[in-house]
């Protein structure tokens, strides 16, 4: 969740912008059900406000992964699963077991309190097949979702290449819904696990993927690109709550029909934004404090939950006191320990990319 660049260097528009509008949402509604604000809790809207934003990171994921394994197989013509797991791990790995271990540290000394069992399932990336979580390490299912993502994904278009793995998207989005509507109502003691189980939420990912392997298509036609307007991408991020409150009171409706419509939305916005940044929405997106916030939101999003306890008594977890604090220690995170990898990582990235080149005799 840092600025993301291609091969050649140019950054991805908006993207960041993106990334700061998801963990907003994450964190509204979090810091909603806080003391001082729990007021706000109560409302579907708001507290659903967080589903949106972690699907909204799906979609981006699913976009991102995908656009760099295709450039990688244009430019290099193979996909080298070394490098890319290489790069994952020295992104996503240091920061989230630092924030695993402290939290563990923690609990040795009696600040926190929560089951091994769940710390155990987080720190396997497993936790989002549990199905009673502590609120401490609840959210790292999201991060489980991606993580079976990253180790899923990049292996289908290895195995299958591009046109097939794209198919394989498509599948999954179409029959996701399904799967999430013959759970509701064929096995409802296993209704809970809908809203995390990476088999009941992964279409999110795979919109993202189609995004990435049709945008060009799709900026070629000329009926989208009546759409493709920054209004229009304003009217769909306002439809979202209303979508929320028309689906709230259905449980049929939000498992079959819901998530899916949610995940196109985004997508679109997603597209449309990063395509006219030059657009007031745009320049929104892309102003250095909204981007810092989206350069900072995979270390604020591991941070936010720990402070950000629901009617909690303690000071140092309450509004605005706690929502400060996930920042602050969010900033000592990304400086003291993503910045520091992601500058090995990009010097291990080009000694791999040094030996993948043929030598000349």
């Amino acid at each position: 969740m840092k600025i993301e660049y291609f091969n050649d260097g140019k950054r991805i528009p908006s993207l960041d912008g993106m990334r700061a509008m998801a963990i907003g949402l994450v964190v509204l509604a979090h810091v909603a059900g806080t003391t001082r604000l729990q007021h706000l809790g109560v409302f579907p809207v708001i507290a659903n406000l967080g589903n949106v934003g972690v699907r909204l990171f799906f979609v981006i994921s699913g976009f991102l992964i995908t656009t760099i394994l295709f450039r990688e197989l244009e430019q290099q013509g193979s996909l080298s699963l070394r490098r890319f797991y290489v790069r994952r791990a020295f992104r996503i790995f240091p920061a989230f077991y630092c924030f695993l271990g402290i939290l563990l540290f923690l609990k040795w000394v009696d600040v926190f309190s929560f089951p091994m069992g769940d710390w155990i399932s987080a720190a396997t990336y497993t936790i989002n097949y549990r199905t009673q979580k502590d609120w401490n390490v609840g959210h790292c299912w999201s991060l489980a979702v991606e993580e079976q993502f990253y180790l899923l994904w990049p292996l289908l278009i290895w195995l299958l290449g591009k046109r097939r793995a794209l198919l394989g998207a498509w599948l999954v989005v179409i029959v996701v819904p399904l799967v999430r509507y013959c759970t509701w109502k064929f096995f409802p003691e296993h209704t809970a696990g809908i809203s995390w189980e990476f088999h009941t939420v992964c279409d999110g990912l795979a919109t993202g993927c189609l995004l990435a392997g049709y945008r060009d298509r799709l900026a070629a036609s000329k009926d989208y690109c009546r759409f493709r307007t920054p209004m229009f991408a304003a009217g769909l991020l306002l439809a979202v709550p209303v979508l929320i409150s028309m689906t709230y009171d259905s449980p049929e409706l939000s498992a079959l029909i819901a998530p899916t419509l949610l995940n196109v939305a985004l997508a679109l916005v997603l597209d449309i934004v990063m395509a006219r940044g030059d657009s007031p929405l745009g320049r929104v997106l892309n102003w250095a404090p909204v981007t810092f916030v989206g350069v900072l939101s995979y270390s604020l999003y591991l941070w936010q939950q720990p402070f950000l306890l629901h009617k909690s008594p303690h000071l140092l977890q309450r509004f605005p006191f706690n929502l400060a604090l996930a920042v602050v220690v969010a900033c000592a995170s990304y400086y003291l320990v993503e910045r520091p990898f992601l500058r090995l990582r990009r010097r291990l990235d080009a000694r791999l990319v040094a030996q993948n080149q043929p030598k000349i005799e």
